[in-house]
């Protein structure tokens, strides 16, 4: 059964007016085979972190998400912000309008790359900080235009919440992990 609600809103140039769904393997292994036909797949990676990753390695507890958390970086460091905002656009868009979920996605430099090296997940309660790029009309630094690199502290205090009551997240997956090795599983919400 999939659960969602009439949304109303606009983010940028994308405007959505009808039902966004939770995120599920099928909504979300429709995004993937779309993202990989764009020109600019090959020269970035993709990590999916966050709750979405116990859905897909069956982590269990598994509670309800209403996003796929991703995070965008690639090897050599990444200047041209026109290219990301347009990639951060483009992916929120597939989700909302051809998959109909919504995606909380943002840039990271690699050497700011937090949950993906060292195996570091949200279950620990060291707090630090966590540069990210977003597509926004706020944050810590302009870049360009609705292009805000912010700085937050995690774990917050919902991530803490949850490891006070016994949840775990799942490490961080590559869109080219999940590929190999979780893209033809069955749904699991």
């Amino acid at each position: 059964m999939e659960y969602g609600n009439k949304q109303k809103y606009q983010i940028g140039h994308i405007k959505v007016d009808k039902k966004i769904y939770m995120p599920n393997l099928e909504r979300f292994n429709k995004w993937v085979e779309i993202i990989e036909t764009k020109e600019w797949f090959n020269d970035f990676q993709f990590y999916i972190t966050g709750s979405f990753t116990n859905h897909i390695m069956d982590i269990r507890p598994i509670w309800p998400t209403w996003d796929v958390d991703m995070i965008l970086t690639q090897e050599e460091e990444q200047s041209d912000y026109h290219l990301i905002k347009k990639i951060l656009l483009e992916c929120l868009e597939i989700a909302l309008i051809e998959c109909s979920f919504y995606m909380d996605i943002s840039y990271q430099r690699k050497k700011d790359i937090w949950g993906i090296k060292d195996g570091e997940t949200l279950n620990g309660k060291v707090k630090h900080i966590v540069k990210a790029i977003k597509f926004s009309d706020y944050g810590d630094i302009n870049l360009i235009e609705d292009l805000w690199e912010m700085h937050r502290q995690f774990p917050l205090k919902k991530h803490i919440d949850r490891i006070n009551f016994g949840f775990r997240y799942g490490k961080p997956i590559s869109i080219s992990k999940y590929r190999e090795k979780y893209y033809n599983q069955k749904a699991l919400i």
